[in-house]
């Protein structure tokens, strides 16, 4: 097996904390890097790596990709708190979260614990072989992928009924109105840590209230909110509440999604609206956005919803 790893990041200091991390782990390991999705599965295509770090918080588009290695892939990025769990979608991997994969020292702890996963969860060693990336198959155990897959399977169902494929959501869109903000306080609660997309939001509130809300909400369950920003770019594993008195549409530029604010007409009688964002998430994302209504919403969010089922 190949002693080789293989780090994909757009950053510099990134790159950096993951080769001294698998160099801690595995002295003789020789550390490559990719500076985006493309040249990283082009590179898994021409070489052999025995492990890839993934830096979820620049690299776009990576996980999308169809492609087979052998490799244990170790996917990392920031978001609420620290986490390391075995994921699968849909191939199995090792998810790492941290608050911010910018913080080094954070990062670096976080990235020896995943080396440390990889040795219980996924390194199965051939028969007379010493441990060592050189010497094992990094393989995920049957029982681990197992697990990952109930995992997958326990909570809300994403399949369709009439069609097995399960589709994994790339955005979860969520609108709330009359009792919002208690019912997201306990939702995102709920969460605990499971969700690598990021979230938008359209609450119905006021202008001067929404600030607020992210700031309560980010207090309260650990994770990252925001009262989005004209043009602020989404991050995965964070939310993004629409402003009080702003419609929140999603466009697109370049590889990169962003908040569109406006303070065009009422919709529905109101400002936020949901049915616009919900609609310009399915134009992005077609059939991998999840769509929450919650109650108290009148008629607003019946229109994107059905763009989302659709």
């Amino acid at each position: 097996m190949s002693r080789n790893a293989l780090v994909i990041s757009e950053r510099v200091g990134f790159r950096s904390v993951a080769k001294r991390a698998f160099q801690e782990a595995f002295p003789e390991t020789e550390v490559r890097y990719a500076a985006d999705a493309r040249i990283g599965i082009a590179k898994l295509s021409e070489d052999a790596f025995a492990a890839v770090v993934v830096d979820d918080d620049t690299v776009r588009g990576f996980f999308d990709e169809v492609f087979v290695t052998s490799a244990f892939v170790i996917r990392c990025r920031s978001g609420g708190r620290s986490n390391t769990r075995l994921r699968q979608s849909p191939f199995s991997y090792l998810e790492v979260i941290v608050p911010d994969t910018c913080d080094s020292d954070a990062l670096q702890k976080a990235l020896k614990q995943s080396f440390s996963e990889s040795q219980r969860h996924w390194v199965v060693a051939e028969p007379g072989a010493q441990n060592g990336l050189e010497h094992s198959t990094i393989l995920p155990k049957e029982s681990a992928v197992r697990k990952a897959t109930v995992a997958v399977n326990s909570g809300t169902t994403l399949a369709n009924r009439t069609n097995p494929e399960i589709i994994m959501p790339e955005i979860i869109v969520i609108g709330s109105s009359t009792g919002g903000p208690e019912a997201l306080e306990r939702f995102f609660v709920a969460m605990d840590s499971w969700f690598v997309v990021p979230v938008v939001v359209v609450q119905h509130m006021p202008a001067g209230f929404s600030r607020g809300l992210a700031e309560r909400l980010s207090r309260v369950t650990g994770f990252v909110f925001h009262e989005a920003q004209h043009e602020q770019i989404l991050v995965s594993g964070q939310v993004f509440i629409a402003p009080g008195d702003f419609h929140l549409r999603l466009r697109k530029g370049g590889d990169k999604i962003m908040c569109s604010l406006d303070k065009g007409p009422l919709i529905n009688s109101v400002r936020p609206a949901v049915d616009p964002m919900f609609e310009t998430a399915t134009t992005i994302f077609g059939p991998k956005v999840m769509s929450i209504v919650l109650t108290g919403m009148g008629e607003d969010g019946a229109v994107g919803a059905q763009a989302v089922k659709n």
